[in-house]
């Protein structure tokens, strides 16, 4: 399989309309924005402006030379995506379609398309909705059983099909998953892993796959074919990641594996996930740093938005964040980025410098210690 490396690349990036960034964000922003490149992690809560400061980030990076076609940005919704690529028009005059930005599952599907016979996987598979995946989960379990969704203690093929999904998206065994969260089918569950099987080899031959496919086969892909994992990271030299603490175990995994050179930012809110029911876990806030060392966590903490009459209740996420102090407020000009903007260190995966080097020109933000838990903190619910 034949890969256009970077070197094949135009050998600099657009030219786009002068930006003044000092005047279109705030202090906390401007830190997150123009800080050089390298793992980056933005806390930012609600009506702190998280949208704006990744959308800035992207205008900034081509502000300084990179091409569009080196940037990831990874959503939870295809609207967010469009939104910041159109704003980032608005700002570049770079078109949207020359990035590569979306929801994990399409871009999952994007690559699959192009890069799916690597796993054996073929481009023309069907890509099967909600209803479809169940009526067909429900197809693979009748022909084994043709009794078990007639018994009212079995679970039906909607909330069968959640069992099978969230230990897909956890990466968790069907017993664990059970156990910890559908503790009404402890009696049936060691019958869910045949179900699994089953319903696994039935989409492969009929050439589809689910929601949940898209992203494990993605992972597979990055995993397994070595040769598109490494053309990934050379091409996409800045990965971004909106809502980071709403990504599940397979998420983040995919992320770490795009970043696998460390040039990555996490935009997210340390303080609540909406996703927990498909798996969301806020310890991918909490180990970031762990898993990418020499990261600087930036904190945007000045609301943008006008103050809700009612503080809102904290959400089952709650959780401490990683323990590192906020970005100084910085007035003075961000640090120059490399003469190769892209270069994030030569693109290796050692570690980053340690938070005692004196010479890391991030003066803007602390280097992140790997996060401790408090005692007395308590673990999401589902």
């Amino acid at each position: 399989m034949d890969f256009l490396l970077p070197s094949d690349f135009p050998s600099s990036g657009p030219t786009i309309p002068a930006i003044d960034f000092r005047a279109l964000l705030n202090d906390e922003q401007f830190a997150a924005v123009t800080a050089p490149p390298g793992p980056l992690l933005v806390l930012a809560g609600a009506g702190s402006g998280k949208t704006r400061t990744l959308t800035y980030r992207v205008a900034y990076l081509l502000s300084q030379g990179v091409r569009p076609g080196e940037i990831l940005l990874l959503t939870f919704t295809n609207k967010a995506a469009k939104e910041m690529l159109h704003r980032v028009h608005d700002l570049t005059g770079i078109e949207p379609p020359r990035f590569w930005g979306g929801t994990f599952h399409s871009l999952g599907n994007r690559a699959l398309r192009i890069y799916g016979e690597a796993i054996g996987l073929a481009k023309n598979f069907t890509i099967l909705d909600a209803d479809e995946s169940e009526s067909l989960l429900k197809q693979t379990v009748e022909s084994d059983d043709k009794l078990f969704f007639k018994d009212k203690t079995n679970p039906r093929p909607g909330p069968l099909f959640s069992v099978l999904s969230l230990a897909r998206n956890t990466q968790l065994s069907l017993a664990d998953t059970v156990a910890k969260n559908f503790p009404q089918y402890t009696d049936v569950a060691d019958r869910f892993p045949a179900f699994a099987t089953a319903y696994a080899k039935k989409k492969r031959e009929q050439s589809v796959v689910d929601y949940d496919d898209l992203l494990e086969l993605w992972l597979k892909l990055l995993t397994d074919a070595p040769e598109v994992a490494a053309y990934f990271a050379h091409r996409f030299r800045h990965v971004l990641v909106d809502e980071y603490q709403d990504t599940n175990t397979i998420q983040a995994q995919i992320v770490d594996r795009l970043a696998a050179h460390h040039c990555v930012m996490a935009v997210g809110d340390d303080a609540q996930c909406i996703y927990s029911w498909r798996g969301a876990d806020f310890e991918n806030i909490m180990t970031f740093p762990e898993r990418h060392p020499g990261t600087v966590i930036h904190r945007i903490e000045t609301s943008t938005a006008p103050r809700p009459r009612f503080s809102p209740s904290p959400t089952a996420c709650s959780t401490p964040s990683p323990r590192a102090a906020t970005s100084t407020r910085n007035s003075a000009p961000p640090a120059p980025m490399p003469k190769n903007p892209s270069s994030c260190n030569a693109w290796t995966t050692a570690s980053r410098p340690s938070s005692s080097s004196s010479a890391s020109p991030r003066s803007s933000a602390t280097t992140a210690s790997p996060p401790t838990r408090s005692p007395s903190s308590t673990a999401r619910t589902s």
